[in-house]
């Protein structure tokens, strides 16, 4: 029998660790780490003001793809969408946005590698703001 090499799935679990799915686990620490951020906007309705939830659209950027996730303003993650990034991306991101009017974005990496997605949010007329991973929290 050949020598084991590395730990097996379940003791990969017992040690709390899983050999996959650290993308997912990563992607659901940003997650919560922008749901703490998420304030209501007031906005004015008619002659009255009242409080409208703005949904912020939070992206994490990658070569390949880009992940999508609409959070409320309690925090609460409404929907996720993962885009394949080609030169339709932005069209299919704003048709998903659709149901949100009342939204802006958080593009991660928005001076780096999700520059030109901001750039083309703001040339849409979208509210763009810069999120940045706490690289020390949770990892």
């Amino acid at each position: 029998m050949p020598p084991r090499l590395g730990l097996a799935h379940d003791e990969f679990a017992a040690a709390g660790r899983h050999p996959r799915g650290v993308a997912r686990q990563r992607r659901e620490q940003w997650t919560l780490r922008l749901q703490v951020r998420v304030p209501t906007a007031p906005v004015p309705s008619g002659s009255t003001w009242s409080r409208v939830h703005v949904i912020t659209i939070g992206i994490d950027p990658h070569k390949s793809s880009h992940t999508a996730v609409a959070v409320d303003a309690a925090g609460h993650q409404l929907a996720q969408r993962r885009f394949v990034v080609n030169a339709g991306t932005i069209r299919q991101l704003m048709r998903w946005c659709e149901r949100w009017p009342e939204r802006r974005f958080a593009v991660e990496g928005a001076k780096g590698l999700g520059r030109s997605l901001a750039q083309q949010l703001a040339s849409a007329g979208e509210q763009i703001h810069p999120a940045s991973r706490d690289h020390g929290a949770g990892q």
